[in-house]
């Protein structure tokens, strides 16, 4: 390790792997908020109203594409 604590390893003919074991020492600090409140993002901020809208459009277009089908296979069968 050099003064700036930066070390390369470099394997036998330059081959850039090395065998060996590296130690880290981690030390973790953590407060807790008891009054911090999480804030509305995504889609989970989102009111009950817009889901409700959305369910409600997917279930027009899957009942129009199923009638579509249905249509096209009734008018195979006249043919």
């Amino acid at each position: 390790m050099d003064i700036n604590g930066e070390h390369v390893l470099v394997g036998s003919q330059d081959s850039g792997y090395v065998e060996g074991e590296i130690e880290f020492k981690w030390i973790f600090y953590a407060a807790v908020d008891e009054d911090y409140l999480l804030p509305d993002t995504g889609l989970l901020g989102v009111n009950n109203t817009f889901w409700i809208i959305c369910i409600a459009v997917l279930a027009v277009l899957t009942g129009g594409m199923l009638l579509l089908v249905l249509l096209k296979k009734k008018e195979k069968k006249k043919e």
